[in-house]
């Protein structure tokens, strides 16, 4: 996975699903107790705003993608 093309902000997690998925892995879910606090966990109407829309944009390319309409550099196989 290209993870070096992704963003370095909220929609990491968005891009690296998309990526994963795409490659045909599989995904699980591991528990992890984790415990949030204010100053961590809070973000601003404009940044919400702003990771909506990237997660959008992230969709809109994966469905590029595997239709094969559009080709993203961020699906491509790391060398």
């Amino acid at each position: 996975i290209n993870f070096n093309d992704n963003s370095d902000d909220f929609v990491f997690d968005n891009q690296m699903l998309s990526q994963i998925i795409y490659a045909g892995f599989h995904i699980a879910e591991v528990t992890c107790p984790t415990k949030y606090f204010e100053e961590a966990s809070s973000i601003n109407l404009r940044r919400s705003a702003i990771y909506g829309l990237g997660v959008l944009g992230v969709s809109l390319r994966h469905f590029l993608q595997r239709t094969g309409l559009f080709s993203f550099a961020m699906y491509e196989k790391k060398k």
